[in-house]
């Protein structure tokens, strides 16, 4: 999952369970429920809303949602926007390194 501090969570695998090998593979965000149902990972980082139903959950962080605009853009001056700010423009929401070049 794009953000996740991947080492971190390596390295404290490893402190707590150094007897069981963890393989680390890239799931896209909207495969991540498929994979865990089909069995095909044991476990996932999961960026929320993901239906939860036979998961155990643990919530390593509360995001804070974000928007990005050029610096030459209105909304830019704004310390804060809600999505009403927002209603006119094209909004991406796959934060993708491509998109954000836009």
């Amino acid at each position: 999952m794009p953000g996740v501090t991947l080492t971190k969570w390596r390295t404290i695998w490893a402190e707590r369970f150094g007897w069981v090998s963890l393989d680390v593979v890239e799931v896209p965000q909207a495969d991540q429920g498929r994979a865990l149902a089909d069995g095909e990972v044991d476990l996932c980082f999961v960026r929320l809303p993901l239906a939860t139903d036979g998961l155990h959950l643990i919530r390593l962080y509360q995001e804070q949602p974000v928007a990005w605009v050029s610096k030459d853009h209105p909304v830019a001056a704004f310390d804060e926007v809600s999505q009403a700010d927002l209603a006119e423009e094209t909004v991406l929401t796959n934060a993708e390194p491509a998109s954000i070049d836009l």
